[in-house]
């Protein structure tokens, strides 16, 4: 189980990390040239000397104000990847203007400004700066039907609640977003006895939509709330069998009340299909009680 825990945490939290400074063959955080050098290749007519040096800003977390200048340069350019890829080196370093905004939205038109640790996570990092960027996000959220939009989403939906808000709860219906979008409201605290039931309901698309139900079980998990304890007792006789595992090891986090949980749990060891299951979270449970 430890390693679907794992799992749920490498899909969901891509887009959470901060862009990876890149490092050297050694291990070794690789420096930045100067400005005035970068200016040189910038100067070059071919476009790929362009692109080529400002991929350097990318995977750094933050961006020493003194590029900016070059990088606005940059930001004019006639190409549009050098535009772009300056457009996240000047968001990187703390600028938010509406430009650098108009161009990172740009980007999630295309696949490669969608991918963990380009335009979608320098937005997703940017905060209330990137406030005016929740539209066009929701837009290409609709329309990609991408997880890492639907994380950038929820990381900016505390500056624009009004916006965000009913636009994860419409990704939930989606296949490909409805974990991220779950999790994206626990962080904004939307309350369990809203979520819960939506969740419980969403084990009857498990197999139709190839979603795990242990991502499901974990999101609800997390919300740790006896509320969801009928449900997961009922569900213990889904007819699809995959499910039932997953809704025991729910079962025994979600802080239900020994008197319902453990029966429930010792009937599951005459199922087949979560008698291991059973038998690891009573174990669990009764570790926890020592």
């Amino acid at each position: 189980m430890n390693a679907v825990i794992h799992a749920v945490a490498v899909a969901v939290a891509c887009a959470s990390l901060a862009l990876a400074p890149r490092e050297r063959a050694d291990g070794k955080r690789a420096p930045m040239i100067e400005p005035d050098r970068i200016a040189q290749r910038l100067s070059d007519k071919n476009p790929e000397v362009r692109r080529r040096v400002l991929t350097g800003f990318l995977g750094r977390s933050v961006v020493d104000p003194k590029y900016r200048p070059v990088l606005w340069r940059a930001f004019r350019d006639d190409d549009r990847q050098v535009r772009q890829l300056a457009a996240m080196a000047l968001a990187t370093s703390g600028l938010n203007d509406k430009p650098i905004l108009d161009d990172l939205v740009a980007m999630l038109d295309t696949e490669a400004g969608r991918r963990c640790g380009s335009a979608v996570t320098v937005l997703a990092g940017m905060g209330a700066g990137a406030k005016d960027a929740v539209p066009g996000l929701i837009r290409a959220m609709k329309k990609y039907k991408d997880s890492n939009l639907t994380f950038a989403l929820g990381r900016l939906a505390p500056y624009a609640k009004e916006q965000a808000l009913p636009a994860l709860k419409e990704a939930l219906d989606d296949r490909n977003m409805a974990i991220v979008a779950a999790l994206e409201l626990h962080n904004l605290k939307v309350p369990a006895d809203e979520m819960v039931p939506i969740l419980l309901r969403m084990f009857d698309r498990c197999k139709d939509e190839h979603i795990d139900p242990y991502r499901i079980a974990y999101v609800i998990a997390i919300y740790s709330d006896k509320i969801a304890v009928p449900g997961l007792i009922r569900a213990l006789e889904h007819s699809n069998l995959a499910v039932r595992p997953a809704v025991v090891w729910a079962l025994c986090r979600v802080g239900g009340d020994d008197k319902d949980v453990i029966p429930a749990l010792t009937r599951a060891l005459e199922d087949k299909s979560t008698a291991e299951e059973a038998a690891r979270s009573l174990q669990m449970l009764k570790d926890a009680r020592k």
